[in-house]
């Protein structure tokens, strides 16, 4: 029986939590994954690839990030993909609102598994971390779970970025416990670099501002996030090119320029990112980041912060068009 899992959570840690987890998931010996922000361009790739067949792994792992901007005249379109779809890929969608969308209100049980992911109390804040921990390889006590639990708190965003430095030091099967990880406490308000270029080429600004908050207040420094985003935006002008359309295309046109090919699926989504700029405003956006740098080596009165903030305003808002 083909199934299509719907995971839903109020809370974007969580949600993005779990994308991570089943990103990782993967297995490259038979899958073959994509991810979908599936604005309305995406729509006929998702469904041409729903019916398809790998040529070279048993399935497609196609995970949905995004899909509440579709629109109700989409739903015939998608309900025929997903009734074609092959029995052996596994799709996931996920969503921040418990309301199926109306494109999606064709997908009925058993066809449609609803996964609720909520950590409003502290038992179901306790369940998710231990989960992270799982995933990471990272093996602790109860105690010192209880202890995680308290120390985040309603933040969930450090609990991943300190089960990947514990994950660096697990020796066998050996437990963690409350003294071993209390040092380790102070360094997990980080979040993944990859959430800021995210959320602002899908043109969410609020998120965009949150993600660079939390950045700045775990210390990363204003010039290596100038820097990560110049090497993908210099990339991204590349990839704006009407001659780049496929995966394929995208790779030979970096390799033309020596650039540094990420994997397929991130490939892919800088390629989706592309496509909602033209050379112009790529272009633009690189000029940004030169002038941001310059003024971090102190040629504004702007303070760091306050430079990449307008900074990354300033690009969300070039996304949204």
């Amino acid at each position: 029986m083909r199934t299509v899992s719907l995971v839903v959570a109020s809370d974007p840690i969580v949600l993005e939590e779990r994308i991570v987890q089943e990103m990782n998931n993967f297995d490259p010996a038979s899958e073959e994954l994509r991810v979908f922000d599936l604005r309305e361009d995406e729509v006929s790739d998702l469904v041409a690839m729903l019916s398809q067949a790998p040529m070279f792994v048993s399935r497609f792992r196609i995970l949905v990030r995004s899909f509440e901007a579709l629109k109700a005249e989409d739903a015939p379109f998608l309900a025929e993909g997903f009734t074609a779809m092959a029995d052996e890929h596994i799709v996931v969608l996920f969503s921040s609102d418990k309301r199926l969308p109306k494109a999606l209100s064709g997908l009925k049980d058993p066809v449609l598994e609803k996964v609720e992911l909520t950590v409003g109390k502290e038992a179901e804040r306790r369940s998710f971390i231990s989960s992270v921990f799982a995933a990471a390889g990272v093996r602790l006590t109860n105690q010192a779970i209880a202890l995680v639990t308290e120390h985040a708190g309603v933040d969930l965003s450090q609990v991943n970025p300190l089960a990947q430095v514990l994950a660096g030091l697990q020796r066998g099967s050996d437990s963690f416990d409350v003294a071993d990880i209390r040092p380790y406490l102070g360094q997990a308000r980080e979040v993944p670099l990859w959430t800021l270029t995210d959320a602002i080429e899908r043109g969410e600004l609020g998120k965009a501002m949150a993600v660079l908050e939390r950045l700045l207040a775990a210390q990363k420094a204003p010039q290596l996030l100038i820097t990560v985003l110049q090497r993908r935006y210099l990339d991204m002008v590349v990839l704006v090119s009407p001659g780049v359309r496929s995966l394929e295309q995208a790779k030979a046109a970096l390799d033309s320029v020596g650039a540094r090919k990420p994997p397929d699926f991130a490939l892919r989504n800088m390629l989706s990112a592309a496509r909602r700029l033209n050379y112009h405003s790529a272009v633009t956006i690189v000029s940004w980041l030169a002038d941001a740098a310059r003024d971090l080596r102190g040629e504004s009165l702007l303070d760091a912060d306050a430079v990449l903030q307008l900074l990354v305003a300033r690009m969300t808002r070039l996304f949204v068009g």
